[in-house]
């Protein structure tokens, strides 16, 4: 029989990650920025700041929710995001939004890893970890489809105050902070005597297992190329799609259609493995073919975009947590999120310049041919680690 403790956890996290997912103005966020003048140089320059503020407070973060408190963390992490948000409602000004970008920054270092941990190690606590990818996997699903819900009225909400999106999703956030007060912590372990050089041996031992864990190390790397394609992806679809033809009034339906082809790959996660290099081919493909696509074609390439993202981050977030200890889980997610941080930090300029110089269409095909090269880079060296190896044991 469940135990109590975990049942409650299972419906406030997945109550919280529908909240937080469900927000109206990530499908106009992009036009909202633009709306208010914004270039998209100075877009990717807010996400590059934000990224780095992330990627200072990562490890840290990590380490006070291992040791202290992983519910506390999320609770402070979700009220900088609130702050965020409301900086972006309040003003026009470039500068002055470069808050928004280190609250937001603050808000997902000190999420990132606290609520994985958390929710894992109640399954973990209860000896229900095999069951945790069909859950996970499920909360997904119901994520998307409720995201789906907020993306069908996001441009309608948009077109009679565009303003409104972002006030109601500042409402869902703070409803998202409740149900993160009714968590139940799952570290017992609490480790604030520590001094610094004994917190520094800890994260050397943990840099070590990381190094020498090749499953966690290709895990982390396939990751990082996933969040790098599918978040520019995701995020230049607002204007490329109505850039190539579609009436800014269909863009809530579009999206609508988009989170419900999501939350099929996130239910049919649940029977399948990773197949980490199709995958990466797979964009690779639709990366060139949106450069040549005309609108319907376009749909066609981001439907199946969609139905691989909602597929690949419960697999991922399962495997990853099947290999990682429960004592310092949100210190090594945190390892990840930082190595994501800093990926954010090096590419997203690079494609908000892209993006201004030669256009979507180029950019998409400039990222594909780049993951192209790195997928038969990663395919050659395995290869002649593989070949190295059996030359040594022959």
């Amino acid at each position: 029989m469940m135990d109590n403790e975990l049942r409650k956890n299972k419906f406030f996290y997945k109550s919280y990650i529908i909240s937080k997912q469900s927000l109206f103005i990530w499908t106009v966020f992009l036009i909202y920025l633009k709306q208010k003048g914004l270039s998209y140089t100075e877009i990717m320059m807010l996400n590059s700041i934000s990224a780095v503020i992330t990627f200072i407070l990562e490890i840290p973060s990590g380490i006070l929710a291992d040791r202290f408190s992983r519910r506390k963390l999320l609770l402070y992490g979700e009220i900088f995001k609130v702050l965020s948000l409301i900086i972006v409602l309040c003003t026009n000004n470039f500068f002055v939004l470069i808050f928004n970008a280190i609250f937001s920054g603050v808000g997902d270092a000190v999420i990132s890893g606290s609520d994985e941990a958390l929710i894992y190690d109640s399954f973990l606590k209860d000896g229900k970890e095999e069951f945790y990818k069909e859950y996970i996997s499920v909360v997904q699903m119901w994520a998307f489809r409720f995201s789906a819900l907020a993306t069908l009225v996001a441009g309608f909400l948009y077109g009679i105050n565009y303003n409104l999106p972002i006030i109601l999703s500042i409402i869902l956030q703070l409803i998202a902070i409740i149900f993160v007060f009714q968590l139940k912590d799952t570290n017992n372990i609490i480790r604030s005597n520590n001094d610094i050089k004994d917190e520094l041996n800890i994260q050397l031992k943990n840099i070590k297992f990381l190094i020498n864990n090749k499953s966690i190390i290709k895990l982390f790397f396939v990751y990082i190329i996933m969040m790098i394609i599918i978040s520019n992806i995701n995020y230049t679809s607002q204007t490329f799609l109505p850039s190539i033809g579609l009436n800014y009034s269909y863009i809530g339906i579009i999206f609508f259609f988009f989170n419900i082809i999501a939350s099929f790959g996130a239910k049919y996660a649940a029977k399948v493995n990773l197949k980490s290099n199709y995958i990466i081919l797979g964009y690779c493909i639709i990366l060139i073919g949106l450069c040549f696509s005309n609108l319907y074609l376009a749909l066609v390439l981001l439907s199946i975009s969609r139905f691989i993202n909602g597929m690949v981050w419960p697999i991922l977030n399962s495997d990853i947590n099947k290999r990682l200890d429960t004592e310092n889980r949100a210190t090594m997610l945190s390892y990840k999120s930082l190595l994501i941080q800093l990926s954010f930090i090096i590419f997203d300029p690079l494609v908000g310049i892209a993006l201004d110089l030669i256009g979507m269409r180029y950019t998409y095909a400039l990222m594909g041919i780049l993951a192209f090269i790195v997928l038969l880079v990663v395919i050659v060296f395995r290869k002649y680690l593989y070949n190295k190896n059996k030359t040594i044991i022959s």
